[in-house]
């Protein structure tokens, strides 16, 4: 399922190599890398997304998703989102979900999905400058 909404944007792919094991990177329609979903672990996945600065409504997200924040080197379910202060950078959303949020918390993992789509149609604000 996430895979089919990471390429569901026109141009949008994914790319895996056997040191991912289950996890995969998805790269926009510039072919440029925005995020990584890690599932190696076997009680939880990470997925991390670049996005397009001050974009997301962290207090809308923790409404919607019920996602509170992980303090770093702390894996369980939540987030952490790190904000740029640079002009030419992105802000960056790291999910944490164990295997118990996945297999009960449904309505809250499809408005996480639901964002994910939002996180894809923006993907492409990264892209290479003309030289």
């Amino acid at each position: 399922m996430l895979r089919g909404i990471l390429v569901s944007e026109e141009g949008c792919t994914i790319k895996t190599t056997p040191k991912k094991g289950e996890g995969f990177v998805p790269y926009n329609r510039f072919d440029i890398k925005w995020g990584q979903v890690d599932a190696n672990n076997k009680n939880y996945i990470r997925l991390v997304f670049d996005l397009k600065p001050g974009s997301l409504s962290e207090k809308e997200f923790i409404e919607r998703t019920g996602l509170t924040g992980t303090p770093p080197r702390k894996i369980k379910t939540g987030y952490r989102l790190n904000r740029t202060h640079d002009k030419t950078g992105h802000d960056q959303l790291i999910i944490f979900l164990e295997d118990f949020f996945l297999e009960n918390q449904i309505d809250k993992l499809q408005e996480i999905l639901s964002y994910i789509k939002q996180f894809v149609a923006q993907s492409s604000f990264k892209f290479q400058p003309c030289i």
